[in-house]
């Protein structure tokens, strides 16, 4: 996170909190499934994804204030980066999608060239260039 800290999230909705990578806080979301990513959302927030496209943020996850993120999408989410304000995150079924950093919607990216039936599970985002990389 952007104000020092460690985010961690796995299995059954677990977010983790650390500042020193010793000591841990389990923070409460409301989703209890499995969650693949977090990133750094502002100067103390963070975006976690995961299994059906859910996406949950929060300014200060210790809060356990968290709002969940229409995604329009069922495929599961893998991997993420940041591209200014926006959140691109990329899944299952060439799922492209962008959230927006101020409005906080999301709407999927339509690729030229990139077929539906592939999964990415990596994504690197540099000046006005994507990088995708998956299982084709």
């Amino acid at each position: 996170m952007r104000d020092g800290r460690i985010a961690v999230v796995g299995e059954r909705g677990l977010v983790g909190l650390s500042s020193d990578g010793r000591e841990w806080q389990r923070i409460a979301l409301p989703y209890e499934g499995s969650l693949f990513g977090v990133l750094p959302l502002g100067e103390r927030g963070v975006v976690v994804f995961g299994m059906r496209g859910n996406v949950y943020i929060s300014d200060a996850p210790e809060t356990g204030q968290w709002t969940q993120v229409e995604t329009g999408t069922t495929s599961s989410l893998f991997a993420g980066a940041l591209s200014g304000e926006d959140t691109i995150l990329v899944g299952a079924d060439g799922v492209i999608l962008r959230i927006s950093g101020s409005q906080r919607k999301s709407s999927l990216i339509n690729a030229e060239g990139l077929s539906r039936d592939q999964v990415f599970a990596a994504i690197q985002i540099n000046s006005q260039t994507m990088l995708v990389g998956g299982d084709k």
